[in-house]
């Protein structure tokens, strides 16, 4: 299931954003590629939800399930601060784990690798660009054999640039510890590939400071160090603090590398 924020003027049916429209350009973008295999997720079937026809109530057209159709009987002030959101839904294949399943630093290494081999391919063939990577969408797939591939998921905030061309201004999009530090400030620049880039660095901050798995659990969530002021301030104080982290190769290491778990294996 899938609600999503639409922008003013929002169309579904001519959505450039339409997770399900990308999922499908990217499963036929990529087609043919094995070694891209279980590195994405690959559409079955999906798209918007709509309520039933109601005769009783009249209700004779299909309309799209939101926000809008549930809470219309409220208040116009009561309507005013909830979200306009659409319902949508979707199956795909394969099944992943969350990237804290992965056994080892290899398999972590040979996960990220996956996922922005994947990234880079989508980007190239498709001209779609993801602008949501964080440790919650990159999953763990394991063969039968027991090998791993890492799958990048999780296309809500992704956008076709062949159809919709970037903002001046963009607007924020991410998950706060991994955003890059131009989106986090909103600065005046188009978003690129060097963005998502840019987060992958901060994965690979977050899961070496608080370990990859349950089994090296790292550095204490409660812990008062430089990282743990990467989620929960404003946007703009988030970037503010990953600038002072990166100041210098001295900096980083005080801030970040010297927090790194050791024992990791």
């Amino acid at each position: 299931m899938l609600f999503k924020w639409p922008e003013d003027g929002f169309v579904p049916v001519e959505d450039a954003r339409n997770e399900v429209r990308l999922l499908k350009k990217i499963k036929d973008g990529l087609s043919g590629m094995e070694e891209l295999d279980k590195t994405y997720p690959e559409i079955e079937d999906g798209g918007w939800v709509y309520q039933p026809l109601d005769l009783e109530t009249g209700k004779t057209e299909s309309v799209i399930d939101s926000t809008r159709e549930i809470i219309g009987g409220l208040d116009e002030e009561t309507r005013k601060g909830v979200p306009f959101c659409l319902h949508m839904r979707y199956a795909m294949t394969p099944i992943g784990e969350r990237l804290r399943k992965i056994k080892s630093v290899k398999e972590l290494i040979v996960v990220l690798y996956d996922a922005m081999k994947c990234h880079f391919e989508i980007h190239k063939r498709c001209n779609i660009l993801h602008r949501d990577l964080s440790d919650n969408n990159i999953l763990v797939v394991r063969e039968p054999d027991k090998t791993v591939r890492g799958m990048l998921i999780d296309f809500d905030c992704a956008i076709d640039k062949s159809v919709e061309r970037s903002a001046v201004r963009p607007e924020r999009t991410g998950t706060q510890p991994f955003m890059s530090i131009a989106n986090l400030e909103g600065m005046d620049i188009e978003r690129t590939v060097l963005d998502d880039w840019e987060s992958l660095l901060y994965i690979v901050c977050w899961v070496g400071t608080y370990g990859i798995n349950e089994h090296n659990p790292g550095v204490s969530r409660s812990a008062d160090i430089p990282i743990k002021k990467w989620r929960g301030a404003n946007s703009s104080g988030i970037g503010r603090e990953k600038r002072s982290s990166l100041t210098s190769e001295d900096i980083f290491r005080q801030h970040i590398l010297e927090n790194f778990c050791k024992k990791q294996e």
